[in-house]
């Protein structure tokens, strides 16, 4: 059964946000792969964005509704990428899937639609702890325009408490989790919630 969290309304930007997407554009701390932070729109145009990996995460914030999102940072084997701290400003709909799990290939085409349709959402599709020659079909069969993040080791995973699957979480542009949806999501309600975690 899916389930939802919410919350109303977006507080100003606090101050572990403002130095987290400082850090996030002027450097790199010691323990972690160096990152070129690059824009979206640089990714590769093919299904997928290029299939960027997951090579680091936060998990200092909670990811409850209402609380700062798990930064997470997620790069093409250039060395180049991004993280969501990066992606501040904007609403970002992060979607954690498996091509194995028969809800997340009926909601998937939802997902195509929306990023078609609002250009300013930003949708990163997780890919929990699968290899990338079964995560490519998945994501050329469905033309899957936004960036497919694979997650092997299931880090972003276990930083958004995500059990089962499908969820998705939705992030205001202030940073934090506007929503939670646990379960299959119709396009209606996935538009709604959008709607929500967008207003002033």
């Amino acid at each position: 059964m899916a389930a939802l969290q919410t919350r109303k309304g977006h507080g100003l930007l606090g101050a572990v946000l403002l130095m987290a997407a400082v850090w996030a554009g002027c450097g790199q701390k010691p323990d972690r792969p160096r990152l070129e932070i690059i824009p979206l729109r640089a990714f590769p145009q093919e299904a997928g964005r290029g299939f960027p990996q997951a090579v680091w995460v936060e998990t200092t914030a909670e990811a409850a509704v209402g609380q700062p999102a798990p930064n997470f940072a997620f790069a093409l084997s250039e060395g180049q990428g991004t993280t969501l701290a990066a992606l501040q400003g904007r609403t970002v709909v992060i979607n954690f899937w498996a091509t194995w799990c028969a809800p997340c290939r009926r909601e998937m085409p939802e997902f195509v639609a929306l990023s078609q349709e609002d250009p300013e959402v930003v949708v990163l599709a997780v890919n929990v702890e699968e290899p990338l020659e079964v995560v490519r079909p998945f994501a050329q069969e469905f033309g899957l325009p936004f960036p497919v993040v694979l997650d092997p080791s299931g880090m972003v995973r276990r930083a958004y408490g995500v059990r089962g699957l499908p969820v998705t979480v939705f992030v205001g542009s202030d940073g934090r989790v506007g929503a939670r949806w646990n379960g299959m999501l119709s396009g209606s309600v996935l538009r709604e919630l959008v709607a929500e975690v967008r207003a002033p």
